[in-house]
């Protein structure tokens, strides 16, 4: 259970990640 969360907050961060730059585009 806990590999399985870890992965998927490691992936969610990722994406988290991805959608900051993205906004941070589209306000520049």
């Amino acid at each position: 259970m806990k590999i399985t969360s870890s992965i998927r907050t490691k992936s969610g961060q990722k994406k988290h990640k991805l959608a900051l730059i993205m906004n941070s585009t589209f306000l520049l």
